[in-house]
């Protein structure tokens, strides 16, 4: 057997003979499909978490990607939550219902009544900038970022990291976190990240980004220039055969938090904060 479930109205628990990808091989589409069709019997909630546990290395983490993009574009947008939590645990899976040992686990947990967020921990980098204009992307989430960081960022050493977003909206915008929880969170770690990038390279992509978000070249030549980031060089973009794509490749994130909030009360003026901060060492 490739895979159990066992599934309540609030909680859909997964055993995996292997992670979830976005392509691969008729094993992989069965386990997307299983999986999206037990998500699509859950009702709507105010907020939705999700734990991903295995005995993967650290540095294999790319949580918000195989506890939910993967599975496909809309499998969550009929849950409608403000509000979601995704955690990853390096752990043994706990035993399947007929008591066999898998090599990965899911859960999911929907909330009609959750308490807001809170991030009680040390802050290790932020970014407050504009809610992106549609359509939100990636390079629109990291162009609007990291124009707004105000210097140069401090080199974070820890190989653990969460990373809280606070989303709150103007009464006339919508954003849904389960459409476009990949651009934000792509492009955020992006905007704490330094390309390895050549000098001819950056000048080439900052041509065809420049492109894509309707600006100058120069705007977005600047930012490719951007030094000392709190995430340090990695491989951020990904040539395609006819498009070019940001995709950090975010193996330090092992915690996302993301709340959305309508203007005015006490979240008085729309805009974005993101949190980079050390998960505590019992939730990893």
């Amino acid at each position: 057997m490739k895979y159990e479930f066992d599934q309540s109205e609030s909680t859909l628990r997964c055993w995996l003979s292997e992670r979830v990808q976005l392509e691969g091989d008729e094993l992989a589409r069965d386990i997307r499909y299983e999986v999206r069709t037990r998500l699509a019997k859950m009702a709507s909630c105010t907020a939705f978490e999700g734990t991903w546990t295995s005995r993967d290395p650290p540095g294999l983490a790319d949580l918000d990607n195989v506890l939910f993009s993967n599975l496909g574009d809309g499998t969550f947008s009929s849950l409608g939550f403000a509000r979601l939590s995704l955690r990853r645990r390096y752990a043994t899976p706990p035993l399947s219902p007929t008591g066999r040992a898998f090599p990965q686990f899911h859960q999911y947990d929907r909330f009609i009544h959750r308490a807001p967020l809170h991030v009680e921990k040390r802050c290790l980098a932020t970014r407050a900038f504009p809610v992106p204009q549609r359509p939100v992307t990636s390079w629109s989430v990291w162009r609007a970022a990291l124009e707004n960081h105000a210097s140069s960022d401090s080199t974070i050493e820890s190989r653990r990291l969460g990373l809280h977003l606070a989303i709150t909206l103007p009464s006339d915008r919508g954003l849904s976190i389960a459409w476009h929880l990949k651009p934000l969170i792509d492009g955020i770690v992006g905007s704490l990240s330094e390309p390895s990038l050549s000098d001819v390279d950056r000048v080439g992509l900052a041509t065809l980004v420049a492109e894509k978000l309707g600006c100058s070249v120069a705007d977005i030549s600047r930012l490719f220039s951007v030094r000392g980031l709190a995430l340090g060089r990695r491989n951020l973009i990904v040539r395609r055969v006819d498009s070019l794509q940001m995709n950090p490749a975010d193996n330090l994130i092992d915690e996302i938090e993301i709340e959305v909030f309508p203007s005015g009360g006490r979240h008085r003026h729309a805009g974005c904060v993101a949190t980079i901060y050390e998960p505590n060492s019992e939730t990893v």
